[in-house]
């Protein structure tokens, strides 16, 4: 399975407004790549919960060093 393309173009524009702290830019991001990151969890791991699990952790250990001063949300 390959990672989807539509709207990839956008991505690096997601991953610089993630950077300044747009949670909506973030949470874009996360809805476009979850799935991709999840099957692949899980063909790994061979377990719904732990796919999600481990899919969640990934997530979040990307935003959490994030700049926590300057997080908004552009909605």
């Amino acid at each position: 399975m390959e990672e989807p393309n539509q709207n990839q173009a956008i991505v690096p524009l997601l991953i610089d407004r993630s950077k300044a702290g747009d949670t909506s830019a973030f949470g874009d991001l996360l809805t476009m790549h979850q799935d991709y990151a999840y099957s692949i969890a899980f063909r790994i791991l061979r377990s719904e919960d732990h796919a999600k699990d481990i899919v969640l952790e990934a997530f979040l250990r990307v935003w959490l060093p994030l700049p926590k001063g300057k997080r908004r949300n552009s909605a």
